[in-house]
């Protein structure tokens, strides 16, 4: 110490930095899926090229033919967007892409109840990314023919226990739920084949 002892050169300070798991996660696009029956992953945007002419495409999920399952909801986000799940009980659930597992190409993926605090009979109608909600309308229809047109970025905050998107009366739960930009047509089409078209 009387050889080599000289006065501190750094300071120890209390550290302003608030570091989460989300900042040690590195941001990259991944494709979202989710089918019908409930089942959803991500994969790398990588896993996937563009085809030349001629190009035969690949899977993006297992087969499901033997399920009785189709393709519900796919598109690309990044891994620190905030997804919306909305449902026929007429809630909406978030959770950030990067909590979506991941899967291979081929793979069905997770049930979504695994994720979600979904109630018995509750399953997703419509599944958004809030990048996409900036200037835009959110329309909602239920089974019973109720309409509801609603700013999208009301629902950019949500609990991690979901909030109510729309009140629906006794025995009507949502059917269908989009994005529009707010100057749209829609058509709404009946199981009887009646359709109606309006602004």
């Amino acid at each position: 110490r009387s050889q080599f002892g000289d006065s501190r050169r750094t300071e120890i300070i209390d550290s302003m930095l608030d570091l989460t798991h989300e900042d040690l996660i590195e941001e990259e696009d991944l494709v979202v899926t989710l089918s019908r029956a409930g089942y959803i992953k991500s994969q790398s945007l990588d896993s996937y090229q563009s085809q030349k002419r001629g190009g035969k495409g690949k899977m993006a999920m297992a087969s499901l033919d033997d399920n009785d399952d189709v393709l519900q909801d796919m598109f690309v986000a990044r891994n620190h967007d905030e997804l919306l799940f909305f449902t026929n009980l007429g809630r909406i659930y978030n959770i950030p892409v990067y909590q979506v597992p991941e899967a291979s190409r081929t793979a069905k993926g997770r049930a979504i109840v695994n994720l979600l605090p979904l109630n018995p009979n509750e399953y997703v109608v419509k599944l958004l990314c809030t990048k996409d909600l900036d200037d835009k309308n959110l329309v909602m229809l239920t089974k019973k023919g109720i309409i509801k047109r609603t700013l999208a970025q009301e629902f950019g905050n949500i609990r991690s226990t979901g909030i109510r998107a729309i009140t629906l009366n006794e025995s009507d739960e949502l059917v269908f739920c989009s994005l529009s930009s707010g100057q749209d047509t829609i058509v709404i089409a009946t199981a009887k084949g009646q359709g109606i078209r309006f602004k």
